[in-house]
């Protein structure tokens, strides 16, 4: 669930909790009825936006920026929670860092790749999740 408000410049404002269940109303009102409450509190114009606030499947969604140097986010999305391995591969196929190793809830993640020390190249960060891969992506690094 998103807001967006203009006060002479746009700006969006991302909430990233369960409004209706803060409010207490979480059984008569839907996350934008709530939001819908809150706006005569905010100044100039403000329009309620309504994202999908959990992804539909899990997947390694993006990788910013890339090419990199010598810090990288990489952001993956999990449709239900599960047992998550993010690893980043050299070409050689040996791993050069462990971003994340355990449970995550659903949702959308980020983890940052740190590559100081190593040399500029193609890496790739893979997902798993359950032990299943679900994906691969290429990063480059360029010093």
């Amino acid at each position: 669930m998103g807001l967006h408000t203009s006060f002479g410049e746009n700006r969006l404002i991302y909430l990233n909790f369960a409004l209706e269940a803060a409010s207490g109303l979480a059984d008569s009102q839907s996350t934008a009825e709530v939001l819908e409450l809150l706006l005569p509190y905010l100044e100039g114009e403000a329009e309620v936006l309504d994202f999908q606030s959990r992804p539909t499947s899990s997947r390694l969604a993006g990788i910013h920026p890339n090419p990199f140097n010598p810090r990288s986010r990489v952001v993956l999305e999990l449709a239900a929670p599960g047992r998550v391995e993010l690893a980043v591969f050299n070409v050689l196929g040996q791993k050069v860092a462990l971003l994340e190793s355990g449970r995550l809830g659903a949702g959308r993640h980020a983890r940052t790749f740190n590559a100081a020390g190593l040399p500029s190249g193609i890496y790739f960060a893979s997902l798993s999740v359950e032990g299943e891969r679900i994906g691969v992506r290429k990063m480059l690094l360029a010093r």
